[in-house]
Parts: C-alpha cells; structure tokens; sequence
C-alpha cells in the first residue's frame, strides 16, 4: 500500500471510531453480551439493528467492489444463464448501481443487501459476507435436522425429522429453564413449519437463502445440514419472526404443535454497542494484505484453509456404526490421516474418504493416499468407493496429482488429457496487474500475475504479458455482446505436488469404471469438482449422489469455477506489484469478506468452450437417505454397494466377435446379452455383419469396421492387385511383359519383349511390302494381259476384213 493510501486509511479509521461514539453513545445497554451464553432473540436483533449506516462506509465498500467485481469471469454468463438447472439473471454492476442508489438508515441492512445480491449468484467462489462483528451474533433453533425417505407404509416419501439437540452456547438447557422438554421429540418427525409442509418450506428456503451451490439439491443439504437451524448474521438475514412453529408426529401418536423462540448468543463478549461495532471496522495494522508476513506457520495454515475451502463446508463426523451396520457387516478403519482415510467394508470393498484437499502436508497426504491404495492391494480389496461428501476444495494440484495417480496411461501428458482449458475474463485492471507482473516477477515468484505461472493450450510457457494481452472475444449466456478474454491458459506449478507419487493406482489395482464409485452429498466443489468431473467426464467411476431432492436430478460436485481470488489477496497484489491506478480498488472500511472467481474452467469432453461452472453433468444414481443413514456415513457406503452390481448408461463391456470384437451396451442397468459389432480385426471388414475378410485389393488396420481399396500401387493397367491387407500397402504384380520400376513404382516393359516387338515389326513390314509387290504384280501382269488380248482382237479385226 502507498503511503498516501496508508495514511488515508489511518485517517478513515479514526473518522470512523469517532462516527460509531457518536452514534451510539445513546444506546449503551445495547450489545453488552458475554460470549456463548444464551441471549434472547430482540436483544441480538437490537444489538444488529442499532449502528446507523456511516456514509463513508456506504461509499468506499460499493466503490471497492464496483472496481473489483469487472474481474469476475462470470459477470456476463450470469445476466441470463437461462439453463433451467441454473436460471440465473443477475447483472451484478446494474444491481450495485441500484444499491448505490437506495437510502439506507442501518448499517446492517445495507451489508444484508450485497450478502443478499451475491447470494443470488448460487457460487461459493463469489461472496460478500457482511462485517465480522455480525458474524459473532448466530441465532439458533435446538435441532439437529435430517431429511429421509421412508417407504414403511408401502409408497416412497421424504420427510424431515429431529435426529438429535443441538446444544451450543448452552441453549438446550436455556429452552428447559423456558420449560421445553425438547428430548421428548428427539426422533419425531416435523410434518409442518409455520403453517407449510415441511419438506417445501426447508426447499423454499434454501433456494432461497442457502446460495453457494447451482443444484437445488446441494442447497438443501446444507440447509438440512445447519444452515436453517443455525444462523449467523453475516450472511444471512434476522429471522422475520421471533419463533418457529412446528407441528410434530411420532409413532402414530397424535400430532404436537410446538412452538419455540429463536435463541442468540455471540462468539464474542462485548461490553455495549460500541465495543461491538468497533470489532467490525478495519484498521491497517489488522489488515491481511499488510501483516500476512507476521504470521506464524499454523495461522498461515489456517487462512490458506480458509481461503481454499468452500465457505459452507463443514468438518464430518466419524461413523457411528449403527446396530444393524454392526450386526450386518464389519467395518474397519484401517487408516486415518489428516484429510485421508482408508476404510474397508467385509473384506470385499475399500472405502477411501477425501475430506479436503488442503492438508497440513502435502507429502502426507499423498502419502496416505497410495497407503489407502496399498493396502487394498494388500487385502484383494476389488471395489473401491472414494467418499468425497462435504469436501470444500482446496489446492487444485493435488486433484491433478489424484486423477494422475489414478488413471496414468490416460493423463500422462499434463497439457493434453490432465489440466483443464482455463481463461480470466479481461479487464484494464487485470492488463495493468499482468504487465507489472511480466515485468516485475521473478520465475520462482508465486503469484497468478507471474507469466511463468501459466502454459499455453499446446504446453508452451509464457514468457511476458502476451497470455494476457493477447484475448479472444466469447460470448456468454444468451442475450448478451461478446466479451475479451485472455489466451488459454494451464497449470505450470504443479509439478512438485506428481514427485508425491512413487507409484501409481495403476501399479496396485487398475479398477474399472464397474469397480470403482465416486460418491458425495453434491457438496464436492472447487478443486474436489475438478477431481471427481474430470473423472466423470473420462468415464472412469461411476458416480453417486446422497441425499438431496427426490426425483430431482444432481451433480456429483459443484463449484468447479477454475479458481477463486479473495479480495485481500487482489490488494496484496495491487500493493506488491505498485499499481497506482485510480482503476484499482481501496481496502473495504470495515471487516467484510469479499470473494469471486477470477478463472473459469471448461469442460474437457466439450470441444467448445464449455464454462464446467455452467455445464450440467449429473450423475449417474440418486441415493436416498434412510433414518440411519443420515446420522451415520457407514450406512451410506454400505446402501453404495448395490450399485457396484448396476451399469450406468454410458457403460459398456467388451464381449468376442469371430475375427472382431464387440460391446455389451448398458440397458434398464444390466449389460445387454447381444454383443454389438464395435471393429474387425485387421484384414477384415463388415459384410452381412460379420467380419469377412477383405476383398482382394482393399486393406483395414486397427479399429473400424470398413474395408478401404489400396493405392499403393502403379496406376496404369499394367498392374494389379493379388491379395488384401491390414495397411495400405496390398500386395500386386505388373502383367505379363511388365516389370517393376520400383524408383518410379510403375510397371515398364521387359527387355525380352521390347526386341521381339522390333523384330515382329521388321517382319511385318517385309510382309507388308511383298504384298505391296505381288499386288503391283498382279495388275501389271493383268494390265499387259488386257492390252495384248486387247490387240490380239484387234488384229483378228483386221485379217478378217482382209
């Protein structure tokens, strides 16, 4: 940061503290909280509502984002992704224009309006999370929620029930003091919510309210999961009532309204109003961009995770192996490493579970990976499901560096088959970052403004600005003018994560797609949608997703984006690199969190530039939740297993064709008993759907079913073609007479012929002429034969006139 930007801030900061003494030096019972405890719903809305929008905050945080948000690589997909799996119609820069135009009395609902805004968008890549000091006040309800499908009464039908209490902050003995006896309804099922079924106002809900996610499915989840009982006002708005009504059933009794306030408490103590908004401002010394140098190892650990992992991730519970999972089956967990786990199912199935992808280390974390494959190698283990349920993401290399591992032969070339084609939209400020960057940083220097950072689309490095500067312009989503964006751009960083790997799957187990599942709840994203996608889109596992909307249809993962870009880092950069643009952006005033995806990833099936973010893919079985399964991951492996025995509809299997082979088609989930002509072998083609072989003449090498002619040899009539073959290269001989000219590869004559052909010719010719003189003979000899009878006669004539 300059100087002048520093001491602008300093100044700013003291404009502000002063501003908040102002403004609620009247309201000093308000916020005066001890950290979680229980604290009743109207004292954590007053507390919210009571700090009275600044007009410098209003100003300098839409100023900020205006000039950051033009870097979003979405902005123009989402003004009218009409895909109905997506219909998202959100023009961010006219929305924040129409925000800048309304009158705000709170402070609290003006950040309520860009959380809101963003929230639309439905990426956990791109979010405005109000000011931190919010963050601290959370309203709860005392349950622990879960959807299932209980088909008990004959017909399949989602519900949601009450698995257990949730007792933060103590709020299960608070209800009790309140004389709620809430253990009773532990198991009950909820049929309605404030007057609606249940199931449709959760729905509702987290369409609206849950975001982060394109599936409804993802959205519902983690509502279910603890968004709608747990409730942190930085990203999501007061509760529009004081209470929730429920209307309860359990085991066929009569049904139980109840009706319960909504508990507060704070993750931090505050001693009124103004300590609490105090702790939502900035400073420069709190700054990240400017005191990221003073941290220690863990903290920086801990704000990489932060930053790398979907914001709505949550940490999974070990199983709990319920009593008929016990009963029925034996499952061992072999290894626990710190994002990996290996566990195995009767002998006969591995389960390796992936909770993330940003390990404490690295080497540790390829290292219990090709552990976990060690040891179903070890044990015969031959099916494998790959758990990547709840996991957030992280560092893209080490998704890289697991379908590598995986599937060798088939991304061996880093830049053809592995990395995916990504782009960043273009923008004047991102030019200015990259010119600076091109000029500035050195080949080992971290930062995405490196041009050593990047490879072209055929592999080659950058060198200068050029894989900014030169653009294609695209146009995305529909209804919308074409846009510029940078060249193609892959990985070139990723190298030190593949030297983890001293062997690959395919050295212990080569699992085919029919062996191998990937499974999630939807809630795979970022760098754990680029694993399991690509994957999918190579048709190397089947996938399965849990949980959700039944009869919906779901993705595997979500978020797949390319990659996401904090705003602090964005300052970072703009710092270190010493842009001085007015085109740059100040720090926010107060401590929100702002994020967006700055690169897409497309499709690798796709040839077109297909956004991943923006192209469906679901996935091949939908699992319900069951009462257990949805409080205990081993049951959910262990109602898994049943599609190791069903196709998906891609699948094929090879089958034997005489002189050919053939595949199974996948159909109703069973392979097809009819084995499909796929190619003949070499040397022979399709006729009357058998391979015969080819026609002399003709030749077909691998693959294929057609039978092609030859034209290798010489093109006159002096040649032809004696047999088939399997290249273009049929054997032939020159007629009789002719000989191979094997530098021309033409058919000459032969010497033997050319003498007897002038010979021939000699003899003819002497034929010619003596019939030519027995001709000119004969009429002389026929001439002087007339003329003399001729004057015979004439002289008779005469005698006898005589």
């Amino acid at each position: 940061m300059t100087p002048l930007a520093s001491s602008s801030l300093v100044a700013l900061t003291l404009a502000l503290l002063l501003n908040t003494l102002l403004l609620v030096s009247s309201s000093e019972g308000v916020c005066n909280f001890e950290a979680n405890t229980p604290i009743p719903f109207d004292e954590i809305k007053n507390c919210a509502l009571n700090t009275t929008l600044d007009p410098t905050i209003f100003s300098q945080t839409l100023s900020s984002i205006r000039k950051t948000i033009p870097m979003y690589v979405f902005l123009e997909y989402v003004k009218d992704a009409s895909d109905p799996h997506f219909n998202i119609q959100v023009d961010l820069l006219a929305e924040l224009e129409k925000i800048s135009q309304q009158h705000y009395e709170r402070d609290f609902d003006f950040h309520q309006d860009l959380v809101a805004l963003f929230r639309k968008l439905n990426d956990g890549h791109t979010l405005y999370f109000g000011p931190q000091c919010y963050g601290n006040l959370v309203y709860r309800q005392p349950f622990s929620i879960i959807s299932y499908v209980d088909s008990s009464l004959g017909s399949a039908v989602q519900k949601i029930g009450i698995a257990s209490l949730n007792n933060a902050s103590g709020i299960v003995n608070y209800y009790q003091q309140l004389g709620f006896d809430l253990n009773s309804h532990v198991g009950s099922e909820i049929k309605e919510i404030d007057g609606q079924p249940a199931l449709d106002f959760i729905s509702k809900w987290a369409n609206e309210y849950s975001g982060g996610y394109k599936d409804p499915g993802a959205r519902f989840n983690v509502a279910i999961s603890n968004l709608f009982m747990t409730r942190s006002l930085n990203r999501l708005p007061i509760p529009s009532k004081s209470t929730v009504t429920y209307v309860l059933s359990r085991d066929g009794a009569a049904d139980v309204t109840l009706e319960l306030p909504w508990v507060g408490s704070s993750l931090m103590s505050y001693n009124n109003s103004t300590d609490f908004y105090q702790s939502c401002l900035s400073s420069p010394s709190s700054s990240e961009h400017a005191s990221k140098r003073t941290l220690t190892q863990q903290q920086r650990t801990q704000l990489k995770r932060q930053k790398l992992l979907h914001p709505l991730q949550e940490e999974r519970t070990s199983p709990l192996l319920s009593l008929s999972t016990q009963v029925e089956h034996k499952v061992v967990n072999l290894l626990k490493g710190d994002q990996v786990s290996y566990f195995e199912i009767d002998g006969q199935v591995g389960v390796i579970t992936i909770d993330s992808f940003v390990p404490q280390s690295e080497v540790a974390f390829a290292k219990d990976f090709q552990m976990s494959m060690y040891m179903a190698k070890l044990n015969k283990i031959p099916k494998l499901i790959i758990d990547v349920t709840n996991n957030g993401g992280g560092e893209e290399c080490l998704g890289y560096a697991l379908i590598k591992y995986l599937y060798s032969s088939a991304f061996s070339q880093n830049f053809v088959t592995l990395f995916a084609r990504t782009d960043m939209i273009a923008t004047d400020l991102g030019k200015e970052l990259a010119l600076k960057g091109a000029s500035q940083l050195g080949p080992n220097d971290d930062s995405i403004w490196n041009p050593a950072t990047w490879r072209d689309i055929d592999g080659m490095s950058f060198t200068d600005a050029s894989w900014y500067t030169e653009q294609q312009n695209y146009t995305r989503g529909t209804n919308v003018p074409s846009h510029a964006y940078t060249s193609i751009l892959k990985e070139n960083y990723c190298q030190s994560s593949f030297d983890n790997y001293y062997f690959t799957g395919e050295d212990l187990l080569n699992y085919s797609p029919d062996n191998i599942i990937l499974l999630s709840n939807g809630r795979c994203a970022s760098t754990c949608a680029l694993f399991t996608r690509h994957l999918q889109e190579s048709k190397k596992a089947k996938t399965v997703v849990v949980g959700g909307l039944r009869g919906q249809s779901q993705q595997i993962a979500q978020v797949p984006g390319g990659q996401v870009y904090e705003f602090e880092d964005l300052l970072a950069d703009i710092q270190s690199l010493k842009i001085n643009s007015d085109l740059a952006p100040t720090p926010l005033p107060v401590k929100s969190r702002f994020r967006f995806a700055i690169r897409e990833a497309y499709a690798w099936s796709e040839p077109d530039l297909k956004p991943l973010e923006f192209f469906f893919e679901g996935s091949d079985f939908r699992l319900d939740y069951s009462k257990e399964s949805a409080v205990d991951r081993s049951k959910v492996w262990i109602d898994t297993l049943q599609f190791f025995d069903v196709c998906a509809p891609w699948q094929t299997k090879s089958c034997e064709i005489p002189n050919g082979s053939g595949q199974q088609s996948c159909v109703g989930g069973k392979y097809s008993a009819q084995c499909q002509l796929v190619e003949c072998a070499p040397g022979y083609g399709v006729d009357s759907s058998e391979c015969k072989p080819c026609p002399v003449g003709h030749y077909k090498g691998i693959g294929g079913t057609t039978c092609l002619a030859c034209t290798n040899k010489p093109s006159s009539d002096n040649a032809q073609y004696t047999n088939a073959s399997t290249s273009n290269n049929c054997p032939f001989e020159c007629v009789e007479g002719f000989v191979l000219d094997s530098v021309k590869n033409v058919c000459v004559e032969s010497q033997n012929l050319t003498i007897g052909k002038v010979l021939f010719g000699f003899i003819v010719t002497l034929c010619v002429l003596f019939l030519l003189f027995a001709c000119v003979l004969l009429a002389s000899t026929i001439f002087l034969f007339v003329k003399n009878y001729r004057n015979r006669m004439a002289n008779n004539e005469a005698l006898r006139l005589i």
